[in-house]
């Protein structure tokens, strides 16, 4: 195949991968799998195996091994258990596969950048429309709740899946945008505004704290690190923040939907819905099984709903949901016990490491839109999608594996 074809067919593929992965799940999860495979391949047949060494991927292989090959023997259903850890594996592979094979050069990080922000920019605007119309492009219409939007997805999740990949669009519009300082900080404050807003109306609680949270964090280093553009950074901050708090004070549900439902979550977690239809059910069923080994990876629903745990509607004063925890670290405690959470947190530190370690202070801001990102998912006080579902697990490790690519090219700055 000619050189410059096979190219732009790479960057084609590269350019559409955040759409595939967040609109599909089947193709992403088909994807993910082919992607690891054929890098495994590459690795055997050119003997290239130095990525095996780099910390996150050994601990990554703990991990899938002990959920694999140790967590069965104590789990309530074996076969399951088995099957679901070994599974894992694809994941980290995958992300393996991005950072050291498909997202290997700043114009690779580049075209799959632009493609995240095309898609994103696709559901703000079909979302927004949903929500000031009822009806989005494709005919959903907003749900019966009166509040949750659905935007071009099926499931109530525009707000959920955007947030992962929120701050890779939000990295590119920095760098890419060429001229002074202050165009860069106007564009990216005007967008990080733009999206609290989108997440507001989503009234997805958990999207709208997580990127808040994050936004913070990028706006508070830009302060320290631009000296000379602190005021027009303050002013411009301040702006902003007056006319999105004018935008939510003109929509009194939403306010009432996504900011005093979340206080009151927060004062209150035993007493709400969440805390006492999925939390505290959760983990008394954890202690009343292998605290240490857990009860298996993705056993946690059929466990649950056995006539055994009934009780826990009258104790808690509500019938249980047992979808999934609902939390991540929760539901890693649970499902591969204090072990295996143990290794979970110890690979997420070495994530975090990762994303640090080759940058320096001209390189840092990069580590932080990195960060940002990878914060999103990983925040450790918030409710979440099931980690083990491919319906998120995609989208969530695309966007880690955009993380670890985009900081491991800082090594050649």
């Amino acid at each position: 195949m000619n050189s410059i074809l096979k190219s732009k067919l790479s960057n084609a593929a590269i350019f559409l991968m955040p759409t595939v992965f967040l609109f599909s799940r089947a193709a992403a999860d088909v994807a993910m799998f082919i992607v690891g495979l054929v890098f495994l391949f590459k690795s055997y047949t050119s003997k290239e195996w130095q990525w095996t060494q780099v910390l996150w991927v050994r601990l990554a292989a703990l991990l899938t091994l002990y959920i694999s090959f140790v967590v069965p023997f104590f789990s309530t259903d074996f076969v399951p258990a088995l099957l679901n850890g070994m599974a894992f594996y694809r994941w980290p592979l995958f992300a393996a596969a991005m950072v050291f094979w498909i997202l290997n050069s700043n114009e690779k990080l580049r075209v799959f950048e632009t493609g995240v922000l095309a898609v994103l920019a696709f559901i703000f605007v079909d979302t927004f429309i949903q929500y000031f119309t009822g009806t989005d492009l494709f005919g959903h219409q907003i749900s019966s709740y009166g509040y949750r939007l659905t935007g071009p997805f099926t499931k109530l999740v525009p707000g959920t899946f955007s947030a992962r990949v929120l701050f890779i669009g939000a990295c590119l519009i920095f760098f890419a945008l060429k001229g002074s300082y202050r165009l860069k900080l106007t564009a990216l404050l005007t967008y990080l505004a733009l999206a609290q807003v989108f997440m507001f109306v989503t009234g997805e609680r958990g999207a709208f704290l997580v990127t808040g949270l994050a936004s913070f964090i990028l706006v508070v280093y830009l302060f320290f690190k631009l000296n000379t553009e602190r005021v027009y950074l303050l002013g411009l901050g301040a702006a902003l923040l007056a006319s999105a708090i004018a935008f939510g004070l003109s929509q009194p549900k939403m306010v009432d939907r996504t900011i005093n439902s979340t206080v009151q979550y927060i004062s209150n977690w035993k007493g709400s819905a969440s805390g006492s239809a999925v939390i505290l059910p959760t983990i008394e069923i954890w202690q009343d099984n292998s605290v240490l080994f857990g009860v298996g990876v993705k056993n946690y629903r059929e466990l649950c709903l056995r006539g055994d745990y009934d009780y826990l509607d009258k104790e808690f004063g509500v019938a249980r949901n047992c979808a999934h925890p609902h939390a991540l670290y929760l539901q890693w405690a649970v499902e591969a016990g204090v072990i295996g959470l143990i290794i979970f947190v110890l690979l997420v530190g070495a994530w975090i490491k990762a994303f640090f370690e080759h940058s320096n202070s001209s390189t840092r801001l990069v580590s932080i839109f990195a960060f940002c990102a990878f914060l999103t998912t990983f925040w450790p006080i918030m409710g979440s999608m099931s980690f083990f579902n491919n319906y998120v697990g995609a989208v969530i490790w695309l966007s880690l594996s955009w993380s670890l690519a985009k900081t491991y090219q800082l090594r050649n700055a």
